[in-house]
């Protein structure tokens, strides 16, 4: 057996279904052999970067470890802001990239592989041998899935076309057992955390990504009620609480002036999952002189100069805050804290349509906060929601909601325009059991066009939304704060339903809101 066939069937061992691939010289024999194994799906991408960030989407939509596939040179290079921002989201996944042989330095096509991906943020793991090959990728996936992040797996091409020494045999990769779904932190450290949270007259919780997977929603559901504290998202958890009581909506650079309120004269903040980054703090300045505890996975440094950390815990969400809630239960702790009918109708008294906008759109165009408002109302309960980055954003964050089903994707991690639609076609591969919607602005979407391609030849059941504004609006907008007009940053528009539907996608361009509506059913 060759190396490669090894490799593939290694790969597919892991639990690999789906695979996201562009072919070259360096990894069309290890595609072509996975390919042709029963179970495994092959989806042609048309560039690199669409690859790697469909393996992105759908990992962050299936819980499952990527996998994308990419010849070498500027096979890898082309790839590189999808790579950087799968690490920023410290997605699981494996990148297989074939490589020019073994001490080969004058190639065409010859590249320090290893040092590229490492530079991007990624780990890396080389199969320099035959013997080595099977243990390199179980070395792989089992660093993806334990450390949540990209692994790029380099597969010389010399050693690829060598045999496989002796019988294969293969034992997929499994996490530490002491990771393994119990991971919480010292009884010490507990301790702390239970006495400030148990000192708290004015809590709040704040809900990162790390506490919205199935094994942590229900767990985390308890504690707030123990300790009478409203319940704030940061973005990437956007939707999480809503339609429940006592729901803040994201806190941060997009807060309501109501949640940046409530936050600002709290006393203590629970974070769960969440890195509290500068977006989330608003550059430390979020949480007044508020106490701060923080429940994470991994120990992160202080995000933010401006923001105290006065506990951090390290542990799973899930776990740390069920042993939490215990540990207060046994103590018999129980507050009202800010859970009171006065906040409840506050909450329930709408927010002023222009809490985060003014203005009024030109004639022949629809006002953004409206469009937001149909979006949201077309969008199932369970829908999968792919949001790429962009000005339009600062409409749709607000106005398109979630419920307790509805889940929100986002690709700004690297702040990288353009990563909506491939994050978008992986997701929507690997979660045929609900409705998926890709929302992206004009200029994102001519970023990665050739995948609305992609879209259309996987069949795939993708509601794409473009936010359409003819310009680079964020760019327009400064530019005017600092007195120049702003014109260099309007772009004529572009024929997109054209192109899309030259593309093979049926495509319409509303002008009412009612055509909107019609075109969203």
């Amino acid at each position: 057996m060759k190396v490669y066939e090894a490799l593939a069937r290694a790969v597919a061992a892991e639990g690999t279904n789906d695979v996201f691939s562009v072919m070259g010289d360096a990894n069309m024999m290890w595609l072509a052999t996975i390919a042709g194994l029963d179970g495994v799906r092959n989806h042609h991408a048309r560039h690199e970067a669409g690859a790697l960030a469909m393996a992105d989407g759908y990992a962050r939509a299936t819980g499952r470890v990527g996998v994308a596939t990419v010849t070498c040179g500027p096979g890898l290079t082309n790839l590189a802001t999808s790579l950087v921002a799968a690490v920023r989201y410290r997605v699981p996944l494996v990148l297989v990239a074939g490589d020019t042989p073994m001490g080969d330095t004058n190639g065409i096509q010859s590249l320090d592989q290893v040092r590229f991906a490492e530079a991007c943020g990624a780990r890396v793991r080389v199969v320099s041998s035959p013997a080595r090959a099977l243990q390199e990728v179980a070395t792989a996936f089992r660093i993806a899935r334990t450390e949540r992040v990209p692994v790029l797996l380099d597969l010389p091409m010399d050693v690829q076309e060598q045999d496989l020494p002796g019988t294969y045999a293969y034992t997929p990769a499994a996490p530490a057992e002491s990771d393994a779904g119990t991971f919480v932190p010292s009884d010490a450290v507990l301790d702390r955390l239970a006495g400030l949270l148990a000192s708290a007259d004015r809590p709040v919780v704040l809900i990162g990504r790390g506490a919205v997977e199935p094994d942590a929603r229900d767990d985390v559901d308890r504690l707030p009620a123990r300790i009478g504290a409203p319940v704030a998202t940061t973005l990437l958890a956007k939707g999480a609480w809503a339609g429940r009581p006592y729901d803040l909506g994201i806190a941060g650079t997009f807060s309501s002036s109501r949640t940046s309120g409530l936050l600002a004269d709290a006393d203590v903040v629970l974070a769960v999952g969440a890195s509290l980054n500068e977006f989330t703090t608003v550059n430390g300045t979020l949480f007044g002189t508020a106490r701060v505890a923080q429940i994470v996975d991994v120990a992160l440094p202080v995000a933010h100069p401006s923001v105290r950390v006065d506990v951090q815990a390290v542990g799973l969400a899930g776990p740390t805050v069920r042993a939490l809630d215990a540990l207060l239960e046994a103590g018999g702790h129980r507050a009202t804290g800010l859970r009171t009918e006065a906040l409840l109708a506050r909450l329930a008294e709408p927010e002023p349509r222009d809490d985060y906008a003014t203005g009024t759109a030109e004639p022949d165009r629809l006002d953004p906060r409206d469009v937001a408002a149909v979006i949201d109302r077309g969008l199932a309960d369970d829908e999968l929601v792919i949001h790429g980055a962009g000005h339009f954003w600062a409409f749709t964050i607000h106005g398109v909601g979630g419920g307790r089903s509805r889940r929100f994707l986002f690709t700004n991690g690297f702040g990288a325009c353009g990563q909506g639609l491939p994050v978008a076609v992986g997701a929507a591969a690997g979660r045929d059991d609900v409705p998926v919607t890709c929302i992206e602005g004009d200029t994102s979407i001519l970023m990665n066009l050739q995948e609305l391609d992609t879209t259309a030849r996987l069949g795939l059941p993708l509601r794409i939304v473009i936010m359409n504004d003819g310009a680079m609006g964020a760019e327009l907008h400064k530019l005017r704060v600092r007195g120049i007009d702003g014109e260099e940053a309007v772009i004529p528009d572009a024929d997109l339903v054209g192109a899309a539907t030259a593309l093979g996608l049926r495509a319409i361009r509303p002008t009412t809101l009612a055509d909107l509506e019609l075109a969203l059913k």
